[in-house]
């Protein structure tokens, strides 16, 4: 039964899923370790649930947060929301308990669907908890939002950071949804085929992962624990989408490159994507790729550029998708000229409905559309330059907001976030050669008294609140901030620091040498000591991982990512590799070769061919 049919409000995608349904009863909709769910199956699954979320009193008006791993059931729970009017609110069980307390807080849950081994985890609030593995708690009638526009339904409200040190919800209506489905397929065609869900739902991208893959019958499947390049190799992935940090990650590794050159589609976005690291991935795969540009107010992607196949010599965000118009304007709201640099404002019909509970901030950023009568656009931050040809290049932010690794943070969050730690007087946040490979967080601090905090202390501290790829990675104590003439923070007065001094700890041997370097290149440092734990020297996990590709490809072996943090120093991991080793050795590859190898594989490689193995 449709969305539309039960009275739970105008058609939504979730009709869109039902009709392939109907379509294609007997394709492969999920697939999810060794099971398989065909397009009927999943249509009867999220109808009965979905009559189960009525029953508990869910429907149009209503908010349910989605506290679930990553599964069948976490999208079938989804579409089942949808079925019966409820609109989501993505919880993710990675994120630290108080950013899931303040988000359940903050938007009013009226329940959250989660199961009973993770109720444990759950944010704390007056919801109701409902469990897909066991009968409900009990609990009081559930409260319709009060906070909602009337002009579209909320498909979701997804929270992003806050200049306020609090995050803001962005409602998104189900118009928003169709509009982007349909500007999708306006950019990709009708190429059936397998896609890789690799994106937490807290991140809006899956929005397209998720229901523009199966409102158009595509095979949607859940890796689970399983990793990017080894799922893509299992279940013949030919689309992917991810960001730049993961791009980065399969790159370092060889079973990565193997994945890359056997894809047909590949989108990428959700920060900014380097020129280095663009021209690497031309050369490792034939694939069309796509780079995407688009704030979550304005549902996911509003703008998009393809990759040439001779490799680029730029990279650019590209036109706007169909249904969208990107202008750039000067500080008096007028258009630039081709070649001037402006701020980015989107409107059109992606343009989302604003911000839950926050009038001022929405009325702020979501303004009229002076070229369109009653129309709206969205004010990015973002600033552009149009090219002759009438694409945009992206010149960086406004204010000081940053995306690093996916996330988009306000920097004002972190440093309120810092300034509220007893042994802190004040913080600035800056990100370190923004737009290159090495990007990283800094903070500079100014100690509140002659108690100075320990890195590692700060990082426990921030891992409360903060996703971890956007925790600082260095900490530097200043006796003052340096200010500009007016008496304004000079943020570009303040200098990175050189490397963490060696005491005597350079590495020894070849295979430390080896591990230095790549971890060093990783963090953007000169160099590593030997005997710091990867934590403390600033590695977060997505960094970790791209250090055990490296280590792999070089030492043209595997051995299981945990290995790294058992042995977490240089000379740990480079004593327990060398003990490990055959007794003929491993060899050493070094990065050119590399991606030598990585080029003549994507030379060899025709269009439409199954992908080749190399050893």
């Amino acid at each position: 039964m449709s969305s539309a049919e039960s009275g739970a409000g105008p058609p939504n995608a979730a009709d869109l899923i039902s009709a392939q349904a109907r379509l294609h009863p007997d394709d492969i909709a999920l697939v999810d370790g060794s099971s398989t769910i065909s397009f009927a199956e999943l249509d009867r699954w999220t109808s009965v649930l979905a009559d189960r979320f009525r029953q508990a009193g869910l429907g149009p008006g209503t908010l349910a947060g989605v506290f679930l791993d990553p599964s069948s059931s976490l999208v079938a729970t989804l579409i089942s929301l949808w079925k019966c009017g409820a609109a989501y609110v993505p919880l993710d069980p990675a994120y630290p308990r108080a950013r899931l307390d303040y988000i359940a807080t903050d938007s009013g849950l009226a329940a959250v669907v989660t199961r009973s081994g993770l109720l444990p985890l759950a944010p704390a609030g007056d919801h109701r908890v409902i469990l897909l593995d066991g009968p409900d708690p009990a609990g009081g009638p559930l409260p319709r939002h009060t906070g909602f526009p009337d002009s579209d339904p909320v498909a979701y409200v997804l929270y992003t950071s806050g200049s306020t040190g609090r995050p803001n919800g962005v409602m998104v209506g189900h118009q928003n949804v169709l509009h982007l489905l349909d500007s999708l397929d306006d950019l990709l065609g009708d190429r059936r085929g397998v896609w890789l869900w690799v994106t937490s739902i807290s991140f809006d991208i899956s929005v397209l992962e998720l229901f523009w893959t199966l409102s158009r019958g595509h095979t949607l499947v859940c890796r689970g624990a399983m990793p990017v390049a080894e799922a893509i190799a299992a279940h013949g992935i030919n689309h992917l989408q991810c960001t730049p940090s993961l791009i980065r990650l399969l790159l370092a590794g060889s079973f990565g490159l193997r994945a890359l050159a056997s894809l047909d589609t590949l989108l990428v976005g959700g920060e900014a994507l380097p020129l280095a690291l663009a021209r690497q991935l031309r050369a490792a795969t034939s694939a069309r790729i796509f780079n995407m540009y688009g704030p979550t107010e304005t549902t996911v992607w509003s703008a998009s550029w393809p990759l040439p196949s001779d490799g680029p010599g730029e990279v650019l965000i590209g036109r706007a998708l169909s249904g969208e118009s990107l202008c750039l304007l000067n500080n008096h709201g007028a258009p630039v000229d081709d070649g001037d640099v402006g701020e980015i404002y989107i409107g059109g019909a992606g343009v989302a409905l604003g911000y839950l509970g926050r009038p001022e901030l929405t009325a702020s950023r979501f303004l009229p559309d002076p070229f369109h009568a009653g129309a709206r656009f969205y004010r990015t931050g973002d600033l552009g330059r149009r090219r002759p040809a009438g694409s945009i290049e992206f010149l960086g932010r406004v204010d000081f907001q940053i995306k690093l690794s996916g996330h988009r943070v306000e920097i004002g969050e972190i440093e309120t976030l810092l300034e509220s730690h007893p042994a802190v007087s004040q913080a600035i946040v800056g990100m370190v050669d923004a737009g290159r490979d090495n990007a990283r967080l800094l903070a500079w601090l100014v100690p509140a008294n002659s108690d100075i905090p320990s890195p590692a202390g700060l990082r426990t501290f921030l891992a409360a609140h903060l996703p971890e790829a956007v925790i600082p990675s260095d900490f530097v104590f200043v006796k003052q901030m340096p200010l500009t003439p007016n008496g304004k923070v000079d943020r570009a007065g303040l200098r990175a620091p050189d490397a963490i001094p060696p005491q005597n700890d350079a590495p020894q041997t070849d295979l430390e040498r080896a591990i230095a370097t790549d971890l060093a290149a990783i963090l953007g440092r000169p160099g590593v000591p030997s005997h710091v734990n990867f934590i403390d020297l600033g590695a977060h996990s997505l960094q970790i991982a791209e250090l055990h590709s490296r280590i792999e490809s070089r030492l043209s072996r595997h051995f299981p990512l945990v290995t790294l943090f058992r042995f977490s120093t240089v000379s740990a991991l480079a004593a327990h590799l060398a003990a490990e080793a055959p007794s003929a050795g491993w060899k050493l590859d070094s990065t050119a070769a590399l991606r030598a190898r990585a080029r003549r594989f994507a030379a060899r490689r025709e269009p439409g061919a199954a992908p080749a193995v190399t050893s």
